[in-house]
């Protein structure tokens, strides 16, 4: 066979083997490699039916369904096929079948992928086929190794060196480095699917909350919130969401308990508002299913700030007054007192009722005086950004100042373990009040000091509003180059946040500074 593919050099020969390892065998191995979106579009539009597809050569819509189904040529033909036999009438309606489940929901299509998966599993050792079966306990198709190889040990799947390799060579999985493993998308949905149906499926899906409740612990356990370095946690948002589904199924709520600190405080802090409250509603859940009051206020408290974010003032009024409630019952819940005021006031204000809310502050202030000063420097500091913000909204810089700086005094002792939190995002506005008052140089010392301080960390919006304020004052200085580097970074952190009005904005000022024309006022881009 090798002479021959050598002399008929017209044809590219590619030899595979299902049941022998080629790479053991001698032979050169040539990985085949997922084709590129534009291919794989070809690829499908190719196996469509000729006519009657009006809508074929909508390049945006077969990207769409070649994303959907992960580019794989096996599955772009069933998906064409799910055209030609009319199951559906256009590329439009195989999208909404796809999104909808599509080929991971039974029927002709599906059962023919899950044939072609199950004859590649057969070619497997019962060890590689068991850690492969394994990587179905994960959410997502690309997997830490070492969390993989922690969980199937607890489990006791023990994955081994040798395990991998022959995944690897069968084409099974990859290791994009040298730190994880992944697979193909619609492979990994086919092997999640089989995994549940295995007899062993409640003991590694136990073992995978194990690992995941450890690695939270590690950050909360036996310290306060400004103790936490969330760090070790980037990255395991899914992982960790997908532990408190697993531990809500079981209705294991005690330990569900144990989870939230940090599953939480690390959502929060990492700006997905979406996982965090649907977290927070598991564990709203587990609060009442254990008759823990204190707890179920917490999470209101915490459903009403996500509400708060949104701009729904009503619904979020609505879960901190009944936060409130609860916690002014505690005598000894001074401090969520107190927070509950402060987030109330943020609401007033929202919805326009200034004096309510510099009212409700000073409430707030009038309970925290009661504490020791050492306990709550952290409920101090907020309070006086929150009385910042009123102020500044009102026009009176001079008080917004007062306030920002009593905010940053507190801030100060705070700030060496506050790097994976984000209370330092006062800054932002704290330098938009300064440079109101025509302090620039101090303006932009508030803004690079709350970018430096998240160095490794995922950027909030806020770091990127302090970015674009440093990228207008860069290309006022004639730093273009600068000022767009700045901006593209910003705008990659507002990408991931959805915010298109924004972005919208960023595209406008790097144009403008590519094409050297004069940027907008200060105010028209950072409405101060």
């Amino acid at each position: 066979m090798r002479d021959l593919a050598q002399e008929v050099r017209a044809v590219t020969w590619v030899f595979t083997a299902r049941n022998a390892g080629l790479k053991r065998i001698g032979v050169h191995p040539l990985r085949l490699r997922l084709p590129a979106t534009a291919e794989a579009a070809a690829i499908f539009r190719a196996h469509l039916p000729a006519a009657g597809i009006t809508d074929r050569d909508d390049d945006e819509l077969l990207c769409r369904v070649v994303e959907r189904v992960g580019g794989l040529p096996f599955a772009l033909r069933l998906a064409a096929a799910v055209v030609a036999n009319n199951q559906v009438g256009t590329v439009a309606e195989l999208d909404e079948w796809l999104a909808a489940g599509g080929l991971g929901r039974g029927g002709s299509p599906a059962r023919k992928l899950e044939r072609l998966f199950d004859s590649m599993l057969a070619g497997l050792s019962a060890a590689a086929r068991r850690t492969l079966l394994l990587c179905g306990a994960f959410p997502t198709p690309t997997i830490r190794l070492s969390a993989a190889q922690a969980v199937g040990e607890s489990s006791g799947a023990r994955p081994t060196p040798d395990d991998w390799a022959a995944l690897e060579e069968y084409s099974l999985v990859e290791q994009p480095d040298h730190s994880h493993v992944a697979l193909h998308a619609r492979l990994h949905e086919y092997v999640r699917k089989r995994l549940a149906a295995e007899p062993t499926y409640p003991t590694v899906r136990a073992a995978f909350a194990a690992h995941y409740l450890a690695l939270a612990e590690s950050v909360s356990l036996g310290k306060s919130e400004m103790e936490r370095d969330y760090r070790p946690l980037v990255g395991e948002e899914p992982n960790l969401l997908a532990a408190a589904e697993a531990l809500h199924t079981a209705a294991d709520w005690p330990t569900l308990r144990r989870l939230w600190p940090a599953l939480t405080g690390h959502l929060w802090g990492v700006g997905d508002q979406r996982g965090y409250e649907r977290a927070d509603r598991l564990c709203l859940d587990a609060a009442r299913a254990l008759g823990d009051t204190a707890w179920a206020a917490d999470i209101l408290s915490e459903l009403g700030y996500v509400d708060k974010e949104a701009g729904d003032w009503a619904a979020a009024e609505a879960l901190f007054i009944e936060a409130q409630a609860i916690h002014d019952a505690a005598p000894e819940a001074t401090t969520a007192q107190a927070r509950l005021r402060r987030y109330r006031a943020e609401v007033a204000l929202g919805m326009g009722r200034a004096d309510e809310a510099l009212a409700l502050l000073a409430e707030a202030e009038r309970l925290l005086s009661g504490l020791p000063p050492e306990g709550s420097t952290l409920a101090r500091m907020l309070l006086h950004s929150a009385r910042m913000t009123v102020h500044h909204r009102r026009g009176d810089l001079a008080a917004a100042e007062v306030a920002g700086r009593e905010a940053e005094r507190l801030y100060g002792p705070l700030e060496p373990t506050a790097a994976g939190h984000g209370y330092g995002t006062f800054r932002v506005e704290l330098g938009d009040v300064l440079f109101g008052l025509g302090r620039v140089d101090e303006a932009a010392g508030q803004w690079a000091a709350l970018v430096a301080a998240r160095d490794g960390l995922p950027h909030l919006p806020e770091h990127a509003e302090a970015q674009l304020r440093l990228a207008w004052l860069a290309a006022g200085r004639g730093e273009r180059e600068a000022a767009a580097e700045l901006a593209r970074a910003a705008r990659a952190t507002l990408a991931r946040q959805g915010q298109l009005a924004r972005i919208q904005q960023i595209d406008e000022l790097l144009t403008n500074l590519d094409e050297g024309e004069k940027l907008s006022t200060f105010a028209g881009l950072f409405s101060v």
